[in-house]
């Protein structure tokens, strides 16, 4: 990925003047080398294993120890690496929601497919358990305006 530009993908040629990129979806990405020199590359395949770094928001009155056991429970089955190194805590206090922060270590070839399976998986947990992902509301009161006809409705 080189960082600012948006460009991402797996080096197919270099020459003098560009270097060209193959994406996920087989375009070719063309960058001119003095912009790759100037700018930060960062390369998502060198290493063996990726961190999986999840945010999830919960509902306040969610049990914060059942949503652990169940996001734990549910990183448990998948792919990772690292079992013992599993992290599941609480990331932020949000307006509307519990952040919940999922953190583990995945092979780099699986990394992609994984983290979207945790999030199939996770989903499909929080239903079977009752565990609200919150969304954003819009609660609209309109009230009876006195010396005129309009009642009052609550949206």
């Amino acid at each position: 990925m080189v960082d600012g530009t948006g460009c991402e993908g797996e080096v197919a040629s270099m020459d003098i003047f560009y270097t060209k990129l193959k994406t996920v979806d087989n375009r070719v990405i063309v960058i001119p080398n003095g912009t790759l020199s100037n700018s930060n590359l960062i390369n998502n395949t060198k290493q063996d294993s990726r961190l999986i770094d999840l945010k999830i928001g919960i509902a306040y009155d969610s049990d914060i120890q059942k949503v652990k056991e169940t996001m734990l429970g549910v990183a448990k089955k998948e792919h990772m690496t690292q079992d013992e190194n599993i992290q599941v805590f609480v990331s932020d206090l949000a307006d509307s929601s519990v952040i919940m922060g999922l953190r583990a270590w995945v092979s780099t070839e699986v990394y992609v497919s994984t983290k979207w399976s945790l999030l199939e998986h996770i989903k499909d947990a929080f239903d079977r358990e009752g565990i609200e992902i919150p969304y954003n509301k819009l609660d609209v009161n309109v009230t009876e305006i006195k010396g005129t006809d309009r009642e009052q409705a609550t949206v």
